[in-house]
Protein backbone atom coordinates (compact mmCIF):
# COMPACT_ATOMS: atom_id res chain seq x y z
CA UNK A 1 0.00 0.00 0.00
CA UNK A 2 1.25 3.20 -0.93
CA UNK A 3 1.56 6.16 1.22
CA UNK A 4 1.63 9.74 0.78
CA UNK A 5 3.65 11.70 2.86
CA UNK A 6 1.40 14.84 4.50
CA UNK A 7 3.72 18.08 3.87
CA UNK A 8 3.46 21.30 5.78
CA UNK A 9 2.94 24.21 3.43
CA UNK A 10 4.91 27.78 4.61
CA UNK A 11 3.14 29.73 5.65
CA UNK A 12 6.11 33.55 5.07
CA UNK A 13 4.45 36.88 6.09
CA UNK A 14 4.77 39.50 4.10
CA UNK A 15 8.05 41.72 4.01
CA UNK A 16 8.22 44.67 2.24
CA UNK A 17 11.94 45.93 1.39
CA UNK A 18 12.61 50.09 0.86
CA UNK A 19 15.53 51.35 -0.63
CA UNK A 20 16.79 54.86 -0.32
CA UNK A 21 14.53 55.00 2.31
CA UNK A 22 16.11 58.41 4.20
CA UNK A 23 18.20 59.67 0.91
CA UNK A 24 21.59 60.44 0.92
CA UNK A 25 22.18 63.42 2.99
CA UNK A 26 19.71 62.19 5.98
CA UNK A 27 21.45 58.85 5.95
CA UNK A 28 24.58 59.98 6.00
CA UNK A 29 23.35 62.29 9.12
CA UNK A 30 22.08 59.27 10.66
CA UNK A 31 25.56 57.38 10.01
CA UNK A 32 27.70 60.80 11.00
CA UNK A 33 25.78 60.76 14.79
CA UNK A 34 26.42 56.98 15.10
CA UNK A 35 30.14 56.67 14.55
CA UNK A 36 30.68 59.93 16.59
CA UNK A 37 28.71 58.81 19.36
CA UNK A 38 30.54 55.49 20.35
CA UNK A 39 30.54 56.56 24.54
CA UNK A 40 26.48 56.96 24.07
CA UNK A 41 26.22 52.77 23.21
CA UNK A 42 26.00 50.21 25.58
CA UNK A 43 25.20 46.36 25.66
CA UNK A 44 22.28 45.41 24.22
CA UNK A 45 19.20 44.53 26.40
CA UNK A 46 16.71 42.24 26.00
CA UNK A 47 12.90 42.55 26.92
CA UNK A 48 12.56 40.76 29.79
CA UNK A 49 13.94 38.82 32.94
CA UNK A 50 13.71 35.37 31.39
CA UNK A 51 15.27 36.21 28.15
CA UNK A 52 18.20 37.89 30.15
CA UNK A 53 19.06 35.18 31.48
CA UNK A 54 20.38 33.52 28.12
CA UNK A 55 21.23 37.01 26.83
CA UNK A 56 24.84 36.37 25.95
CA UNK A 57 23.70 33.09 24.26
CA UNK A 58 21.11 35.10 22.64
CA UNK A 59 21.84 38.55 21.73
CA UNK A 60 24.88 40.40 21.01
CA UNK A 61 25.17 43.85 19.99
CA UNK A 62 25.32 47.26 21.32
CA UNK A 63 22.80 50.02 22.05
CA UNK A 64 22.05 53.79 21.68
CA UNK A 65 20.92 54.79 25.54
CA UNK A 66 18.27 56.65 26.03
CA UNK A 67 17.39 60.42 25.98
CA UNK A 68 18.90 60.80 22.09
CA UNK A 69 15.52 60.44 20.11
CA UNK A 70 16.64 64.08 18.28
CA UNK A 71 18.73 62.02 16.27
CA UNK A 72 16.26 59.83 14.83
CA UNK A 73 13.99 62.78 13.92
CA UNK A 74 14.58 62.03 10.17
CA UNK A 75 13.78 58.50 10.70
CA UNK A 76 10.87 59.08 12.26
CA UNK A 77 9.31 61.56 9.87
CA UNK A 78 10.25 59.49 6.66
CA UNK A 79 8.58 56.39 9.16
CA UNK A 80 5.25 58.60 9.84
CA UNK A 81 5.14 59.64 5.68
CA UNK A 82 5.33 56.21 4.54
CA UNK A 83 2.71 54.82 7.10
CA UNK A 84 0.07 54.26 5.22
CA UNK A 85 2.56 52.38 2.77
CA UNK A 86 4.37 50.20 5.04
CA UNK A 87 0.14 49.36 6.67
CA UNK A 88 -0.86 47.78 3.53
CA UNK A 89 2.72 46.17 2.56
CA UNK A 90 2.57 43.97 5.96
CA UNK A 91 -0.83 43.37 5.90
CA UNK A 92 -1.78 45.72 8.74
CA UNK A 93 -5.21 47.62 8.78
CA UNK A 94 -4.29 51.50 9.61
CA UNK A 95 -4.11 52.04 13.22
CA UNK A 96 -3.32 54.93 16.01
CA UNK A 97 0.27 54.72 16.98
CA UNK A 98 0.63 55.49 20.41
CA UNK A 99 4.11 54.95 20.74
CA UNK A 100 6.79 54.33 18.42
CA UNK A 101 9.68 52.81 20.45
CA UNK A 102 13.16 53.10 18.53
CA UNK A 103 16.40 51.21 18.77
CA UNK A 104 20.00 52.09 17.41
CA UNK A 105 21.89 49.18 17.53
CA UNK A 106 25.75 48.81 16.40
CA UNK A 107 26.42 45.11 15.41
CA UNK A 108 30.01 44.35 15.74
CA UNK A 109 32.80 41.35 15.22
CA UNK A 110 30.64 38.40 16.24
CA UNK A 111 27.30 39.95 17.10
CA UNK A 112 24.45 38.68 16.40
CA UNK A 113 20.54 38.08 17.29
CA UNK A 114 19.35 34.73 17.42
CA UNK A 115 15.77 33.31 15.93
CA UNK A 116 12.90 35.71 17.96
CA UNK A 117 9.65 37.25 17.72
CA UNK A 118 9.09 40.47 18.51
CA UNK A 119 5.56 40.60 19.82
CA UNK A 120 5.37 40.69 24.16
CA UNK A 121 4.00 37.81 25.61
CA UNK A 122 3.29 36.60 29.41
CA UNK A 123 5.20 39.02 31.50
CA UNK A 124 7.17 41.33 29.85
CA UNK A 125 3.06 41.89 27.91
CA UNK A 126 2.01 42.90 31.13
CA UNK A 127 4.04 45.31 32.07
CA UNK A 128 2.98 47.28 28.90
CA UNK A 129 0.04 49.12 27.50
CA UNK A 130 0.22 48.54 23.64
CA UNK A 131 0.79 46.22 21.39
CA UNK A 132 3.63 45.76 18.47
CA UNK A 133 1.93 46.00 14.87
CA UNK A 134 4.72 46.49 12.58
CA UNK A 135 8.72 46.03 12.94
CA UNK A 136 10.86 48.01 10.93
CA UNK A 137 14.97 47.59 10.56
CA UNK A 138 16.47 50.30 8.76
CA UNK A 139 20.16 50.07 8.20
CA UNK A 140 23.08 52.54 7.83
CA UNK A 141 26.69 51.91 7.58
CA UNK A 142 30.07 53.06 5.62
CA UNK A 143 30.50 52.70 1.71
CA UNK A 144 31.92 50.12 0.75
CA UNK A 145 31.08 48.20 3.44
CA UNK A 146 33.38 46.86 5.46
CA UNK A 147 31.28 43.55 7.78
CA UNK A 148 30.12 40.69 6.60
CA UNK A 149 26.97 38.80 7.24
CA UNK A 150 24.55 40.62 9.42
CA UNK A 151 21.30 39.36 7.03
CA UNK A 152 17.94 39.34 8.87
CA UNK A 153 16.86 36.27 8.06
CA UNK A 154 12.77 35.76 8.37
CA UNK A 155 11.46 32.59 8.84
CA UNK A 156 7.44 31.00 8.59
CA UNK A 157 5.44 30.82 11.11
CA UNK A 158 3.97 27.17 9.99
CA UNK A 159 6.27 24.67 7.97
CA UNK A 160 9.62 25.23 6.19
CA UNK A 161 10.93 28.41 4.69
CA UNK A 162 12.53 32.02 4.95
CA UNK A 163 13.27 34.76 2.93
CA UNK A 164 16.97 36.39 3.50
CA UNK A 165 17.57 40.50 3.48
CA UNK A 166 20.74 41.74 3.12
CA UNK A 167 21.63 44.72 5.18
CA UNK A 168 22.29 47.22 2.78
CA UNK A 169 22.78 51.08 3.49
CA UNK A 170 19.95 53.31 3.38
CA UNK A 171 17.31 49.88 3.16
CA UNK A 172 14.29 49.89 5.01
CA UNK A 173 12.47 46.17 5.97
CA UNK A 174 9.22 46.18 7.59
CA UNK A 175 7.32 42.94 8.63
CA UNK A 176 4.81 41.75 11.26
CA UNK A 177 6.38 41.43 14.82
CA UNK A 178 4.85 37.95 14.80
CA UNK A 179 7.08 36.71 12.30
CA UNK A 180 10.19 34.55 13.83
CA UNK A 181 13.52 36.29 13.09
CA UNK A 182 17.34 36.59 13.64
CA UNK A 183 20.53 38.49 12.31
CA UNK A 184 22.85 36.31 11.53
CA UNK A 185 26.85 36.59 12.89
CA UNK A 186 28.19 39.70 11.78
CA UNK A 187 31.81 39.21 10.71
CA UNK A 188 34.37 42.66 10.84
CA UNK A 189 37.64 42.90 10.29
CA UNK A 190 39.54 45.02 13.15
CA UNK A 191 36.26 45.55 14.61
CA UNK A 192 36.65 49.28 14.25
CA UNK A 193 33.03 50.79 15.54
CA UNK A 194 32.83 53.44 12.91
CA UNK A 195 32.93 50.85 10.45
CA UNK A 196 30.06 48.44 12.50
CA UNK A 197 27.17 47.34 10.82
CA UNK A 198 24.67 50.04 12.20
CA UNK A 199 20.35 49.80 12.28
CA UNK A 200 17.23 51.31 13.54
CA UNK A 201 15.09 48.93 15.45
CA UNK A 202 11.52 50.14 15.69
CA UNK A 203 8.14 48.78 16.55
CA UNK A 204 4.90 50.96 15.83
CA UNK A 205 2.21 49.90 18.58
CA UNK A 206 -1.10 50.43 18.97
CA UNK A 207 -2.87 50.87 22.32
CA UNK A 208 -5.11 48.07 23.61
CA UNK A 209 -8.27 49.16 23.52
CA UNK A 210 -8.00 52.81 22.04
CA UNK A 211 -10.06 54.57 19.75
CA UNK A 212 -9.51 53.47 15.50
CA UNK A 213 -11.24 56.25 14.11
CA UNK A 214 -8.18 58.93 14.98
CA UNK A 215 -5.53 59.86 12.39
CA UNK A 216 -2.61 57.71 12.65
CA UNK A 217 0.72 59.30 13.43
CA UNK A 218 4.08 58.51 13.81
CA UNK A 219 5.29 61.73 15.10
CA UNK A 220 2.65 62.36 17.83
Amino acid sequence: MLRRRATRRAMLLPVCVIDGFLGPEKSARLLDFATHNQHLFAPSDVHNEAASREHGLRRASLSLVEGHAEALADFTAAVDANFIRLCKAVGVPEFVVSECEMDLVAHLDGHHYRRHVDVLTEAARAETTADRMISLVYYVHQQPQAFSGGELDLFAIAGPGSHRVEPRHDRLVAFSPMAPHEVRNVTLPGNRFADARFSVACWLCRARGGSEDQTPSVAD
